[in-house]
């Protein structure tokens, strides 16, 4: 009786904080790409002029054949890195824009089906990072999704102890180097024998979100799933 006291109160006050957001910073109004004004009824906020060059993702779990003996267990992505998708994430995360996490988290969670975790993480920046930019995007998109679904969101775990250099110029050993020894896990009891989603922006290589499942799972960590807005798509590649 009293976790479910607990869980009421936890979600009730949720609620409130995402309503007095919603007043102060009201959606559907203006169009999130490009300010022109929508009716209150639109899809994420986008205007139809903008969606049509939006690179939905046609099922939401992807195929993962460039990562052996991976440590994460299934990939969901809502689109594929396309010129709209790298405007909305730059954005995101240069711009001073985290209402953009409003609208991605709607989109992550129509690609991730109806899924039973136990607790939703976002992949942490480092602390030099997030002081320069003052928030962490995936973090952002993490807290939407958690309010959605109801599953609990996981803070002060999966830790960055590493500053590491920019991923975006590196080739894939590169950054499973620049990586190494980058996140720690504390407070690991907060994850034993627990389904988890860990939350990112995009997905590359996926270097980032193996090596931080690696972590969750040796610490305790029963599965842990993959969520992100945009999937880089290769040469090659068909999306």
């Amino acid at each position: 009786m009293k976790v479910f006291w607990s869980n009421k109160i936890y979600w009730g006050l949720q609620t409130i904080k995402y309503e007095i957001f919603e007043l102060l910073y009201p959606s559907n109004i203006h169009c999130t790409i490009c300010s022109q004004p929508i009716k209150d009824d639109v899809k994420y906020g986008i205007c139809e002029k903008c969606i049509v060059h939006m690179r939905f993702a046609e099922s939401g779990l992807q195929e993962v054949e460039d990562i052996e003996n991976k440590y994460f267990e299934q990939l969901y992505a809502a689109t594929y890195y396309y010129e709209l998708e790298k405007n909305i994430i730059y954005d995101l995360k240069y711009n001073q824009k985290p209402y953009l996490a409003k609208i991605i988290a709607p989109m992550i969670i129509e690609k991730l089906g109806e899924k039973d975790y136990d607790g939703i993480i976002a992949i942490p920046l480092s602390r030099e990072k997030h002081k320069k930019r003052e928030y962490n995007q995936s973090y952002e998109i993490a807290k939407y999704i958690s309010y959605e679904l109801k599953i609990p969101l996981i803070k002060n775990v999966l830790l960055r102890v590493k500053e590491t250099k920019p991923q975006n110029n590196l080739n894939p050993l590169e950054r499973i180097i620049n990586l190494s020894d980058a996140f720690r896990v504390e407070n690991k009891r907060r994850i034993e024998e627990k389904k988890l989603l860990l939350i990112d922006d995009i997905y590359t290589t996926g270097s980032t979100v193996d090596i931080s499942s690696k972590e969750l799972v040796m610490n305790g960590a029963k599965l842990v799933d993959i969520a992100v807005f945009s999937r880089a798509v290769y040469e090659g590649e068909s999306d």
